[in-house]
């Protein structure tokens, strides 16, 4: 049995209020409308990561498996990190497994597998694999920073009436981040 938990981490701004008011061309001390630009900011978050299909904020996987056989992992973004495997059981402290006891495979562009190395469970015991993935505002790429720049201005730009489609620039600076499977 193979359980997984997703846990994002809350109030992580990719993209700050005062790098999209100077974007915006609007003084930092005005702040009639930064209520608006955190939304429109969170907007922008949320088309990104529609449109790739991958997640942009920082988060952790965990997955507990009652067995050593491979795991085999959708990619959530594209900076996933297996930070460790432990061994579990209940009552019991977990007991780190060396990094020598497993491997990451790359099978392609979404999936990774974790397989192991001479790892054998007693009753009772389990491996958790903990994933980080995600970006911090100082590690996001430049170009998804930038679509979400654009994206933040056309909404301030054009409050009330937004015309359905999608945004050119935007989807072009995406692109390379986009799920295709």
């Amino acid at each position: 049995m193979v359980k997984a938990e997703v846990k994002e981490e809350e109030g992580v701004m990719l993209l700050d209020l005062k790098l999209a008011k100077k974007h915006l061309r609007v003084e930092e001390d005005y702040v009639e409308d930064d209520e608006l630009i955190e939304l429109q900011i969170a907007s922008a978050l949320a088309v990104a990561e529609n449109y790739t299909g991958r997640k942009f904020a920082k988060g952790q996987i965990e997955i507990v498996t009652d067995s050593a056989s491979d795991v085999t992992i959708e990619k959530k973004s594209m900076n996933d990190v297996v930070q460790g495997v432990e061994v579990i059981e209940e009552g019991v402290d977990s007991i780190p497994l060396p990094a020598s006891a497993y491997y990451v495979n790359v099978g392609n562009a979404e999936l990774y597998t974790v397989k192991f190395r001479d790892v054998v469970l007693t009753e009772g015991q389990q491996l958790k694999i903990v994933i980080d993935y995600g970006y911090t505002s100082k590690t996001l790429p430049k170009p998804i920073k930038q679509a979400m720049l654009l994206s933040v201005g056309e909404a301030f730009e054009k409050r009330e009436d937004r015309a359905q489609g999608n945004n050119s620039a935007v989807n072009n600076l995406l692109r390379p981040y986009k799920k295709w499977a």
